[in-house]
């Protein structure tokens, strides 16, 4: 099952750059519920959208099966333990200090957390698709990830 909850994203700095006419006409842009306002891929700026096209190539992107998969639950502890196993063995091999190694062990909060799924527009593309991002702050990865 999917479910949509679309944020309307607007990078501050576009916000700050703009003013007079173009502030207003923006202002104006994210009242309007029927469409979507994101930051391009490779910053080319804001992409104007319709909901109903985001939402169709969300789950277009969504239903490439070799990709994505329905997942109800994520094994986190023996995914740990496997990391912890492997920090071990590189910890041991003088590949990793003491300190790089508790960092990296970073052993998430209890509890399942859903991705976050969302769409960069590509506008640089022929046919404007999305960049299906999936993002996922509290995992046994994240300070890896830095």
């Amino acid at each position: 099952m999917v479910s949509f909850h679309i944020t309307r994203t607007i990078p501050s700095s576009f916000q700050f750059c703009l003013q007079g006419p173009l502030k207003k006409a923006l202002g104006t842009l994210t009242s309007n519920e029927s469409i979507i306002i994101k930051p391009t891929d490779k910053t080319f700026g804001l992409a104007i959208m319709t909901k109903d096209w985001y939402k169709g190539e969300a789950l277009c992107q969504l239903q490439h099966q070799n990709v994505y998969c329905l997942v109800l639950s994520i094994p986190w502890e023996v995914i740990f333990g496997n990391l912890s196993k492997l920090l071990m063995n590189v910890f041991f091999s003088k590949c990793i200090t003491l300190q790089e190694k508790e960092f990296l062990l970073h052993h998430p909060p209890k509890g399942f957390q859903a991705y976050l799924f969302y769409l960069i527009p590509k506008v640089h593309k022929p046919n404007h698709c999305g960049h299906p991002i999936c993002s996922y702050n509290a995992n046994v990865f994240e300070h890896a990830s830095k």
